[in-house]
């Protein structure tokens, strides 16, 4: 097939005495007969391509199929008197909820909670945002968003009648969700039904059906959250920007008004925990890195502090460091857990209350990542977490603060035979633009070839001090297994090195991040672990940005680039406060009403800077209703390329007309999206179509 030409509208853009002419403005016009016959003309095109490719696909997704343990569960956690856990079956898409009394699963007795395969059903997209148990243990309430644009439906089901009852609320809501202690109040959050931004926080009375506003974020660059610990006490309600915090506390006794604990203070980020000992404060209040603090209180008072600096006055519990950043902080009724990044490393820390004396827990692997697992019970002396590397399973520990070890309750088993010593995993160092360290995580097989004839996957993201950290996949196992070397970027924009890592690959440092990655991918081919006839970039969302960036600046480097889900249309998004996230997001990339933001945007933004000049194979996905990233951003990144790029590479734009910004939402069906990625991957390094 011929490739699909859109039609040139030409739409004059002007700001800041400069004007744009964008032709391809028309397709934001949602479910216009043009645009949609326009994208499944892309659609059509790229389904041939991957015709011609289908049985690699086939055996890609085969193989992922071969290395899933089908029928499993996961591991039980306690909370509240129960311990809950998820259950597939052989073909299931989607999981079922149980719970039981004991820890040991037994599915023929335990109760079912939640069958999310059976409320799949008729739909061809289902996200279950949150499931929450009444605290007596009687009602589950959960959300369930059918379309992927991140608008949730509410629901509550009598654990006891097995009756399930839609919630008609005036507005769909976010997906957290909060029962108060009286077991008949839910505490919802509602959004935008345009813009998507979270902003009012509302009660509902499951016996009375009534709703009642408890709280509304009137700024439009902030949006709100809510959450409690598993202390209880109070629910935090959460005012965020990307840079700026407030947070007011409400009764979770009696949710019908809430106060403001710390005012807003512009640059001031902070997390409140409520504890026996009263708040603990994670803020990086004169603490780039992040410290911890500590408000006394007693636990008939909400503690208040009416002015920022009061903050200083404040026992100090970790200091700030200025070169390892604080990260996670967990706490217990005789204990907490603390998590800091040093020189990339994740290292985790023990400590009881008041003895000042905090202890290494010990991880038993290197370049790994951890993150903390379901940690529900105030009173245990346990703190669950997961660890994985490049080349290790996802593996569940629980270490124990009376004997401080750590054991291994559950490795994420694979169906097949598979030995982590066949791969080597570590770290090399690339040279920025300005002589700053980038450091690349690396697996591969042992026997790969290291002479530069290796395929190399090279993946990025960089952005809102994200760090992707090395994990495990097992569907990875099918390029490793194929000789290629997978490596991440990382780059400015990450907090890979601390904060000031991440301020320095952002607003009018941007441009940081898209060189870094391209310094990576030069020393990549420089100390020949691969070459540019075998390097392929990939990246989704904000790391879409930096697949559109590194494509403009630099195509010459790339035998491809999977670009998912791409941010891509910097300026016109930024410009336009009716788009979900836009105003919130200012902190991140400027705002373009400024002239000097506008004008730096305009250097790197990809659908901008799109020229005549040869462009490498690429793969552009979208969701028709993804909510972070609109699908027009894609849309006219793909029609720009098409009218400008002066090579014959194969130019993909695949659209999931039935899901969001993660792509499909069933395990297998997803899984078909990686293999038809995959099988992209590898088409591009042997050239076969």
């Amino acid at each position: 097939m011929q490739p699909p030409i859109a039609k040139k509208i030409p739409t004059i853009l002007e700001k800041h005495n400069h004007t744009r002419i964008d032709n391809y403005f028309w397709m934001n016009q949602r479910d216009e007969e043009d645009v949609l016959q326009y994208l499944y003309q892309e659609q059509n095109y790229s389904n041939s391509y991957f015709e011609h490719i289908q049985p690699s696909t086939e055996q890609i997704f085969s193989e992922f199929e071969e290395r899933i343990v089908k029928s499993r569960q996961t591991t039980p956690y306690l909370d509240n008197e129960f311990y809950y856990y998820y259950s597939y079956t052989e073909e299931s898409e989607y999981a079922v909820v149980y719970r039981s009394t004991n820890s040991i699963i037994q599915l023929d007795s335990d109760e079912v909670i939640l069958d999310i395969q059976q409320l799949s059903y008729g739909n061809s997209y289902c996200s279950v945002g949150r499931i929450v148990v009444s605290p007596n243990n009687n009602i589950v309430a959960y959300t369930l968003d059918t379309i992927g644009r991140r608008r949730y439906d509410l629901f509550y089901r009598n654990l006891q009648t097995n009756e399930t009852t839609a919630v008609n609320l005036p507005h769909k809501t976010s997906a957290n969700i909060i029962w108060s202690t009286d077991n008949e109040t839910i505490i919802y959050v509602v959004a935008d039904p345009n813009t998507l931004r979270s902003f009012q926080v509302w009660t509902y009375n499951i016996y009375t059906n009534v709703s009642s506003l408890l709280f509304e974020e009137i700024d439009p660059t902030y949006r709100i959250s809510i959450y409690s610990t598993s202390y209880k006490s109070v629910v935090f309600i959460a005012s965020v920007s990307t840079l700026t915090t407030e947070i007011r506390v409400c009764n979770i006794h009696n949710p019908v008004n809430s106060q403001v604990v710390i005012p807003k203070s512009e640059g001031v980020e902070y997390f409140l925990y409520d504890t026996h000992l009263g708040y603990f404060i994670y803020t990086n209040y004169q603490a780039k890195n992040f410290r911890l603090l500590l408000l006394e209180c007693s636990n008939n008072e909400f503690p208040i502090l009416s002015k920022i600096h009061e903050l200083n006055n404040l026992k100090e519990i970790i200091p700030h460091n200025e070169f390892v950043k604080l990260e996670h902080v967990h706490f217990f009724k005789t204990f907490y857990i603390y998590q800091q990044r040093s020189n990339g490393t994740e290292l985790l820390f023990f400590s009881k209350y008041g003895d000042g004396s905090p202890e290494s827990v010990v991880i038993p692997e290197k370049e790994y990542s951890i993150s903390p697992s379901y940690n529900e019970e105030y009173t245990s002396t346990k703190y669950r977490f997961s660890l994985t590397t490049l080349r290790t399973p996802y593996s569940v520990f629980d270490f124990d603060s009376i004997t401080q070890e750590s054991i291994c309750i559950k490795e994420e088993p694979l169906a097949i035979s598979y030995n982590k010593d066949d791969y080597e995993t570590y770290r090399v160092y690339a040279t920025a633009k300005d002589n700053s360290k980038i450091a690349i995580s690396i697996v591969h097989r042992k026997d790969a070839k290291l002479d530069g004839s290796a395929p190399l996957l090279l993946y990025g993201y960089g952005s809102y001090g994200i760090t992707i950290d090395p994990s495990f996949s097992s569907e990875r196992l099918s390029l490793l297994d194929r000789g290629f070397i997978y490596a991440i970027a990382h780059i400015r924009g990450e907090q890979f090195f601390g904060r000031q890592w991440y301020e320095d690959g952002k607003l009018l440092n941007k441009m940081n991040t898209f060189t870094d990655f391209i310094a990576c991918a030069e020393e990549l081919i420089a100390k020949k672990y691969t070459s540019a006839s075998k390097l392929v970039a990939m990246g989704g969302s904000a790391g879409g940005l930096l697949m559109g960036a590194i494509s403009n600046l630099r195509p010459d480097l790339f035998a491809g680039i999977v670009t998912l889900v791409p941010f891509v249309d910097v300026v016109s998004t930024m410009l336009d406060d009716s788009i979900p996230l836009t105003t919130a997001e200012y902190d991140e990339w400027g705002n373009p009403n400024d002239k000097e933001y506008y004008d730096y945007m305009l250097s790197y933004s990809p659908y901008d800077n799109i020229k005549a000049q040869n462009y490498p194979p690429m793969l552009v996905v979208t969701g028709y209703h993804d909510s972070q990233v609109q699908y027009w951003e894609p849309a006219k990144y793909v029609a720009k390329l098409r009218e400008l790029k002066t090579d014959k590479n194969p130019l993909l734009f695949q659209i999931n007309f039935e899901a969001g910004h993660g792509g499909a939402s069933g395990r297998f069906s997803s899984l078909k999206e990686v293999a038809r990625n995959f099988a992209f991957i590898l088409n591009c390094v042997e050239k076969t179509v």
